[in-house]
C-alpha cells in the first residue's frame, strides 16, 4: 500500500508539472514494489519532461519489456533518442512507428534522417512511398510549395528535387511534414 501511495503522490506532482518531486516518489515507490511496471512509463516520462533524456530511455526500455507494443513509450523511447543525438537508433525507431498520422513522428524520422546526413534517402523515400501514412492528400504544386520557393536557393534546388521525384504523383500530409523538416534542418 505505501508503494501505491508514493506513486499517486508522484501522479499528482507529475499532473502539477512539478517533476523533480514526481521522479523522487516514483523511485521510492519502485524501490518498495519493482513489480510496478506502469511506474516505469511515468518515471520515463517525468524524466522525458525534466529534459532528463538519457535517464528516460532506461525507464522505457524497462516498461517496454512489459508492453513490448505500447506505442507511447515507443514514441516517447524514439524522442528521448533523437534528444539524446543517437541518431541511428532513433531513424530505425521511428521508421518502427510507421505507417502513422502523427506528424510528430514523421518530425522525428526527418530529423533523425537528415542529421545522419541522408536527404537523398529522405526524398527517396518520399518518391517511393514507403512511409505514406494513410491520411488526406495534400495537392503537389506551387500552392502547397509556393511558401517553401521563397528564400535560399538550396531550398529551391530541394523542393525542384522533391518534384522530380515526385512528378505524378500526390503529397500526403506525412510527406509534406518530411519536406518541411528538411528544409528547416538543411
Amino acid at each position: 500500500p505505501k508503494a501505491e501511495v508514493l506513486a499517486n503522490l508522484g501522479a499528482l506532482l507529475a499532473r502539477r508539472e512539478a517533476f523533480p518531486e514526481a521522479i523522487v516518489q516514483y523511485r521510492n515507490a519502485l524501490k518498495l514494489n519493482p513489480s510496478l511496471s506502469p511506474l516505469r512509463l511515468n518515471l520515463g516520462l517525468a524524466y522525458f519532461k525534466s529534459g532528463r533524456f538519457a535517464e528516460a530511455l532506461p525507464e522505457f526500455d524497462s516498461f517496454l519489456r512489459s508492453q513490448p507494443a505500447h506505442r507511447q513509450a515507443l514514441q516517447l523511447r524514439a524522442m528521448s533518442l533523437l534528444e539524446t543525438e543517437r541518431f541511428h537508433e532513433a531513424a530505425a525507431a521511428f521508421q518502427a512507428l510507421l505507417p502513422s498520422t502523427d506528424s510528430s513522428i514523421a518530425l522525428g524520422l526527418a530529423t533523425a534522417q537528415i542529421r545522419l546526413g541522408r536527404l537523398a534517402e529522405l526524398l527517396q523515400q518520399l518518391a517511393g512511398g514507403g512511409h505514406v501514412a494513410h491520411s488526406r492528400h495534400v495537392p503537389q504544386g506551387d500552392r502547397f510549395l509556393g511558401e517553401q520557393r521563397r528564400g535560399q536557393r538550396w531550398q529551391r534546388g530541394v523542393l525542384r528535387a522533391a518534384d522530380g521525384h515526385l512528378s505524378g504523383k500526390r503529397m500526403t500530409a506525412f510527406d509534406s511534414q518530411l519536406l518541411h523538416v528538411a528544409i528547416l534542418c538543411r
